[in-house]
């Protein structure tokens, strides 16, 4: 069988990357199944036709019984339409792992390593758009736009990672993992136009290093995959491990619904914001008690400001939360204390249970005040700021310092 695409060496340097890092003693299981996750980080491409004419053979037993179908098929703007089947391989490895059959571990681990590979290249991400968002001189015109960012050559020799615990089961590590990808997304997509102008100038080395960044990120996850796999199979957590998963900061999350102000990319804006056009980005800011402004780690989540039609004047972000890991929900809120004038707004805390938290109307020189609520066994996260629509001003209400406080962890 003919292999689709010949960017194994990127394939192949993940894997190697990843496995440099698994040093500890506990992934011990993984190293030794190293030659498997080689033998097999290919097989996707391999078996590709097979797969595609619903062949069966002894290869099938590796792959999910729906297929992840390839990047042009599906919506390139959402991460999620494109992610790996991530709850079939963790469980499978897991699986495998307890039952100590390394051998099995490791070509589900290779042909995970190859999904994970595919999702972080940058030409699987716009390659349809890249032509009109940036046209290529005449020397290109016309050019398998595919091909030229997909053979660009990877130059990352190691990585700089300590392999990370996702979760003490693998309902807690997919919800983690989930937005681990999310942030390789943005990286991979980031890459696209640098690679592209360098493409397009004959500056080869200069692609080869917008494309490292991503490479050296899916290195460092898929170390992350293997090293909570295994910790999950052996049942044996490090107690920093575990302390470190005791607070899980929700601007690491990524939301399952999103409903922000469109003229801020529609994104939740982490940290900082640009109140001016042309900047500068700003600290974000939350007033105090006694009158002074301080500054926070925090989410802002701006409200829509017009009575559009089927428009509710307000912002949502949305979590889907593990079962039974999480007790409580904390943060600070109030609106961004450095931007003048600003609406009036108020926040709300939900889950599928009802409203834990509503606080009253907000303004520029409200101080911040503490949210601490008990979320034991909800599903569902829902953070809802309301503008009172008097006035078309944006309001910038800030989610400060937001965490997910975890149940005691019983060994």
């Amino acid at each position: 069988m003919v292999p689709l695409t010949v960017n194994g060496p990127e394939h192949h340097a993940i894997v190697k990357l990843a496995l440099d890092r698994l040093a500890a003693p506990a992934d011990a299981p993984v190293r030794r199944s190293g030659e498997a996750i080689f033998g097999h980080c290919m097989l996707p491409d391999e078996v590709a036709i097979d797969l595609l004419r619903g062949r069966r053979g002894a290869w099938r037993r590796l792959f999910p019984p729906r297929v992840p179908g390839f990047t042009f098929q599906t919506d390139q703007a959402d991460y999620r339409a494109m992610l790996p089947p991530n709850r079939f391989y963790l469980s499978r490895v897991v699986r495998e792992l307890r039952a100590g059959r390394m051998e099995e571990a490791g070509a589900l681990l290779g042909v995970y390593s190859h999904y994970l590979g595919d999702f972080c290249q940058p030409a699987h991400h716009y390659e349809l758009e890249i032509g009109r968002l940036l046209p290529p001189p005449e020397s290109l015109r016309n050019c398998n736009y595919h091909r030229m960012l997909e053979d660009v050559p990877s130059s990352v020799c190691s990585i700089d990672h300590k392999p990370r615990l996702l979760g003490l089961n693998e309902e807690e590590a997919l919800f983690r993992l989930d937005s681990a990808y999310r942030l390789l997304f943005d990286l991979s997509v980031g890459a696209v136009v640098p690679m592209t102008l360098a493409i397009y100038a004959g500056r080869m080395r200069d692609a080869s290093l917008a494309l490292d960044r991503v490479v050296a990120a899916a290195a460092a996850l898929f170390s992350d995959f293997c090293h909570t796999a295994v910790s999950i199979a052996q049942r044996s957590f490090a107690g920093a491990e575990v302390r470190a998963l005791g607070v899980c900061d929700l601007r690491e999350i990524e939301p399952v619904a999103c409903d922000v102000e469109y003229n801020y990319s529609r994104r939740p804006l982490i940290d900082v914001i640009c109140v001016k056009e042309y900047g500068p980005a700003e600290k974000l800011t939350l007033r105090t008690k006694a009158g002074g402004v301080r500054r926070t780690g925090g989410i802002c989540a701006i409200p829509h400001a017009l009575p559009v039609p089927g428009v509710d004047m307000r912002s949502l972000l949305e979590y889907r939360l593990p079962p039974d890991v999480f007790e409580r929900f904390e943060a600070v809120v109030g609106l961004h204390a450095s931007a003048r004038p600003q609406a009036r707004c108020r926040f709300r805390v939900e889950t599928e249970r009802g409203t834990l938290f509503a606080g009253g109307w907000r303004h520029c020189d409200s101080p911040a005040v503490p949210v601490r609520v008990r979320i034991g066994g909800a599903r569902t996260l829902r953070l809802i700021t309301e503008t009172d629509g008097s006035t078309d001003r944006l309001a910038y209400p800030v989610w400060g310092t937001p965490v997910l406080r975890r149940r005691a962890w019983a060994e």
